[in-house]
């Protein structure tokens, strides 16, 4: 899959995202999180869920700018 266009979120953030199907019938879910007002010094986070839509794992990186 592609990465969505940028939207605000409903905390004013601005994100994008897209979902990667599992062999085993799960998702893979990323998100780039802009909360500084400058896209290139995002926030990457990746939740890995379930056949059920179950969180199985989670986790993020925090922004470019301090990597």
């Amino acid at each position: 899959m592609s990465w969505s266009s940028w939207f605000t979120d409903d905390n004013g953030d601005s994100v994008k995202e897209k979902t990667e199907p599992r062999e085993d019938g799960g998702t893979t879910e990323h998100f780039l999180r802009d909360t500084g007002g400058s896209k290139n010094d995002h926030q990457h986070v990746v939740v890995e869920k379930d056949s059920n839509g179950r969180v199985e794992r989670a986790h993020g990186t925090p922004n470019k700018s301090k990597r």
